[in-house]
C-alpha cells in the first residue's frame, strides 16, 4: 500500500523526533509520548511567533483595527501549544504495563500524523493571511481557515488523549475525521463529488449491470443533505435510477408501485423540500414536496421511495445498485 499525502509530509518530521517508535515499547510510551508533545509545542509556538509577527506588522502601519482578529489567531494557537505542553495522562492505557493492541498503536500514529500534517496546512493559512495583508485585501477567509486548522487540532489532540488513557482504538466516526484532515485538497474534492450518475442529463446513455438505456426524464429533489434525483430510464416497463447526492449513500433501481410489495419500514431519511421535474414536455418549475426514502426490514438490499406533492403522490421501489456496475455513455454521437 502506498504511503499517504500526510505520511510522506510528515515522515522526516516524525521520524526526526528521537525515540517515536518508543510507542512500541511499553517501557518507552512516556518518553515517546513527550518527545511528539515536545515537538509539537516547539511547531505550534514557531508559528503563533509568525502572526504575532503579522499583527506587529499591521500595528506599526498604523491599521489597528486589522491587528485584533491577527492577535485572536495568534492566541488560539498559542492556547492549543499551553495544552499540548501542559497535558498530563494518568498510569492506565497507554502507559500502564500491560500490552497494547498494535491496532492502538497504529491508531496513535494516525493521529499524530493528522497533527503534523495539521501544521502544514496552518502555514497555508498564515501564508493566505500574510498575502491578504501585504495586498491590503480582505483577510477574513484565510483567518478563518486558519482558525478552523486550530480547532480541528485541538479536537484532534482531544481524542488523541483518550487513545493514550484508555489504550483503545477510539470510534470509525472519529478516525474518518482524521482521515479526511490527511487528504490533499484534490482528495477532499473528490470524495465529497456526488455520484458521477448525479450529473446524468436528458438523452445520455448508460447501462446498469448489462441491461441498456436511456434517460427521458428527471425529478430534482432539493432537501439539504438528503437532496436526490430520480432519471426515468425507460417507460415500458418503467424504471428509475434513483441517486442521491449525498456521498456514500446508496443508489437504487425502482419502478412504480401501488404499494408496499415487502416490510419497507426502516425510515432512513424523511423531510420536505422542492422538486422540479424535466422530461419531454420542458420543465414543470419548483414544487414543494414531502419525501421518504424506506428500507425493507428484512432485506437491506430492497428499497422505496415515497413522494407526496399537494395533489398526488409517487411510489417507487426496487433494489440497491453499485455505482461501479453503472457505465455511462453520454449522449449518443
Amino acid at each position: 500500500m502506498s504511503d499517504s499525502w500526510a505520511e510522506t509530509k510528515t515522515r522526516g518530521m516524525l521520524g526526526s523526533i528521537p525515540g517515536y517508535a518508543g510507542y512500541r515499547d511499553k517501557e518507552r510510551r512516556r518518553d515517546a509520548d513527550k518527545a511528539v508533545r515536545d515537538r509539537l509545542v516547539a511547531e505550534l509556538r514557531t508559528r503563533a511567533d509568525r502572526v504575532g509577527q503579522i499583527a506587529s506588522a499591521l500595528a506599526d502601519a498604523r491599521r489597528i483595527t486589522e491587528v485584533g482578529p491577527i492577535n485572536d489567531l495568534q492566541t488560539r494557537i498559542r492556547m492549543l501549544s499551553d495544552r499540548v505542553n501542559t497535558a498530563s495522562y494518568g498510569y492506565g492505557g497507554l502507559f500502564g504495563t500491560r500490552d497494547v493492541d498494535g491496532a492502538v498503536i497504529d491508531q496513535l500514529r494516525l493521529f499524530d500524523e493528522a497533527l503534523f500534517a495539521g501544521l502544514t496546512k496552518l502555514d497555508d493559512g498564515i501564508a493566505a493571511v500574510e498575502t491578504a495583508m501585504s495586498s491590503k485585501a480582505d483577510a477574513s477567509t484565510p483567518l478563518s481557515t486558519a482558525t478552523s486548522v486550530v480547532q480541528s487540532m485541538s479536537s484532534q489532540f482531544d481524542t488523541r488523549a483518550s487513545i493514550l488513557n484508555s489504550g483503545s482504538v477510539v470510534a470509525g466516526s472519529e478516525v474518518a475525521r482524521v482521515l479526511d484532515v490527511l487528504k490533499t485538497p484534490a482528495e477532499l474534492e473528490a470524495a465529497n463529488k456526488p455520484p458521477a450518475a448525479f450529473e446524468l442529463h436528458d438523452r445520455d446513455a448508460l447501462a446498469i449491470l448489462g441491461d441498456d438505456y436511456v434517460v427521458d426524464a428527471r425529478i430534482d429533489v432539493n432537501a439539504g443533505t438528503n437532496s436526490f434525483r430520480l432519471f426515468r430510464l425507460s417507460t415500458a416497463p418503467e424504471k428509475w435510477l434513483f441517486v442521491p447526492k449525498g456521498i456514500g449513500k446508496a443508489l437504487a433501481l425502482v419502478s412504480p408501485a401501488s404499494g408496499f410489495a415487502t416490510d419497507v419500514s426502516v425510515i432512513e431519511a424523511s423531510g420536505s423540500g422542492t422538486s422540479d421535474a424535466v422530461g419531454a414536455s420542458g420543465q414543470s418549475g419548483q414544487s414543494a414536496v414531502a419525501y421518504t426514502l424506506l428500507a425493507d426490514a428484512a432485506d437491506g438490499s430492497k428499497r422505496a421511495i415515497l413522494l407526496k406533492w399537494s395533489t398526488e403522490q409517487l411510489l417507487l421501489q426496487g433494489s440497491r445498485v453499485d455505482p461501479n456496475d453503472i457505465e455511462i455513455f453520454g449522449k449518443p454521437a
